[in-house]
């Protein structure tokens, strides 16, 4: 069985440096960390109205989470390439609060409806300090050079197709 574990490191999604770290409890690590560009073209494209599924507005933390989400679908996709174990798992640091629920439901969408896996169980919860996820998730913030080879490349414009509505889709 593959027991998923979702974290991140970094003040803000906004910041430089934001990482976002998956594990499958075996050793494979899927991450992405941000950085001043993407961050830049976000704020800026959001602000002028660009991401219609995410309308600008006071709440940024409904923005952020949605971009959390994007990310979570290719590390996800990453993962599932590296572990053909049908049964999964999956426990995800609150990271977001009052977002749980949205969250676990995207992932639990990508995890049966997208990669036909079987969840057993998702839940909300710290991370022991000694998890992968958790360990990954801050050496991938403090690796500023990007020497670890478990970065996702994802794009701005990959992020953005999962903040526009796309014609005929919704």
């Amino acid at each position: 069985m593959m027991k998923i574990e979702i974290d991140v490191s970094g003040a803000d999604i906004f910041r430089e440096d934001y990482s976002i770290c998956m594990s499958d409890g075996i050793g494979n690590i899927s991450g992405f960390k941000f950085n001043v560009e993407i961050i830049n073209e976000l704020k800026t494209n959001w602000k002028n109205g660009k991401y219609d599924k995410c309308p600008y507005g006071p709440n940024s933390g409904k923005f952020k989470v949605r971009i959390y989400r994007v990310v979570l679908r290719y590390l996800i996709k990453e993962l599932f390439e590296k572990n053909e174990d049908k049964e999964v798992t999956v426990n995800y640091c609150r990271d977001f609060p009052s977002h749980e629920n949205g969250i676990a439901q995207a992932v639990k969408h990508r995890v049966v409806e997208v990669h036909k896996r079987d969840l057993i169980k998702i839940y909300c919860s710290r991370l022991p300090k000694d998890s992968d996820a958790h360990r990954y998730a801050y050496i991938m913030n403090k690796d500023k050079y990007n020497y670890l080879k478990c970065y996702v490349k994802i794009s701005l414009k990959d992020i953005e197709n999962g903040l526009i509505f796309h014609k005929g889709k919704k």
